[in-house]
């Protein structure tokens, strides 16, 4: 038997700790291969955006963001503007898609283009 703080603990008991301390490792590491990070990248063009045309896509990635799967062009969006800002992150619905998908290799992050 296993004494801690002053309680035996016996076979059963010791299984159970211990499965309960892997469980709580593999959603610590689930959570963490799901979450991609929380960042956004800003980039501002000129003097920024003019108006209020706002155009949204995302883009899923493959090997955990190493390999585009479905990569947008952005200058398409943008036509022949000069200025404007590209924001390029995970929304909070990439970040729920990411939870299901990331631990399978594949992600997804948003661009938004203001004019």
């Amino acid at each position: 038997m296993v004494q801690i703080a002053g309680e035996k603990l016996g076979d059963n008991a010791r299984s159970r700790s211990r499965l309960a301390r892997l469980a709580g490792i593999a959603i610590v590491l689930g959570a963490l291969t799901s979450t991609t990070g929380c960042m956004t990248h800003r980039h501002t063009m000129g003097d920024g955006p003019r108006g209020a045309e706002v155009r949204t896509h995302g883009t899923w990635y493959a090997f955990w963001g190493f390999l585009p799967l479905n990569d947008e062009d952005s200058r398409a969006f943008v036509g022949g503007e000069t200025d404007y800002r590209v924001r390029t992150g995970f929304r909070a619905r990439d970040a729920v898609t990411n939870l299901v998908t990331a631990p399978l290799g594949f992600v997804r992050r948003t661009t938004t283009i203001e004019k």
